[in-house]
């Protein structure tokens, strides 16, 4: 299907259209957008959705543990029928809940900072990235390891001490986890060609766009928190560094 054509699919105002590239940005709940896009319309689908840890994201999204697999399990069914490919982030008690993926890319995390697992020593370093719908793509192409390494971006760049070289660096001060360009671009570049339909729905301050822009790629995301979506119109008027 044609990218104009999922366009026209979706009643609602865009809340951005970039003008030198078919990327789109819908300001909305995207369990209210999904449901209007065709089915398997999207070449590939990125995305990093919250993950019900009670993460505080800002005033329209609540992250809390009590009903999260409720809304979220029909969102990925609604994922998995527009994507033909699917490439989604998670944490690894997501294996509990999700069972139809095909494969799983380990996102192996050197520098691991984060929380120990319950009350244990443990302190993982890697992430699961679940995958769908990769035997389409056939073996006449780039290889993707389903091993790939590299830290997360830091949440708060000021706190770090890092300065600030252009707007990518400033999304990692609003939004709590960013994921790495490195990592993204490699995803889609992989699992993608030049000029495909890349979707994110639960965008966040947008490097899958800005990533999908930089590879020549047409996009769609969906962001339910407005700061977020300016914050993505910025880091795409102002284009990509460092990729």
């Amino acid at each position: 299907m044609d990218f104009g054509d999922i366009i026209k699919s979706i009643p609602i105002e865009p809340y951005y259209r970039d003008p030198q590239s078919d990327i789109v940005i819908y300001c909305s709940d995207c369990r209210l957008v999904l449901p209007h896009i065709p089915d398997k319309s999207i070449d590939l689908v990125l995305t990093d959705p919250p993950y019900g840890v009670g993460r505080k994201y800002g005033e329209h999204y609540d992250d809390r543990r009590d009903g999260y697999w409720a809304w979220f399990n029909p969102v990925v069914a609604q994922v998995i029928r527009v994507g033909k490919v699917i490439a989604m982030h998670h944490l690894l008690y997501a294996l509990k809940q999700i069972t139809s993926w095909d494969w799983i890319i380990t996102w192996h995390k050197p520098y691991g900072a984060g929380a120990r697992v319950g009350n244990s020593p443990l302190l993982p370093h890697w992430e699961p990235i679940l995958l769908w719908g990769i035997h389409s793509l056939g073996t006449k192409r780039e290889v993707l390891p389903d091993w790939v390494s590299c830290n997360p971006e830091p949440s708060k760049r000021k706190q770090a001490g890092i300065s600030p070289r252009n707007v990518d660096d400033f999304a990692g001060d609003e939004h709590p986890l960013p994921k790495p360009i490195e990592l993204e671009s490699k995803l889609i570049s992989r699992l993608s060609d030049s000029g495909a339909i890349v979707f994110d729905p639960f965008l966040g301050s947008g490097t899958t766009l800005v990533c999908a822009k930089k590879l020549g790629r047409k996009a769609i995301g969906i962001e339910i928190e407005p700061k977020y979506c300016r914050i993505t119109v910025e880091r795409l008027r102002q284009g990509v560094f460092l990729l």
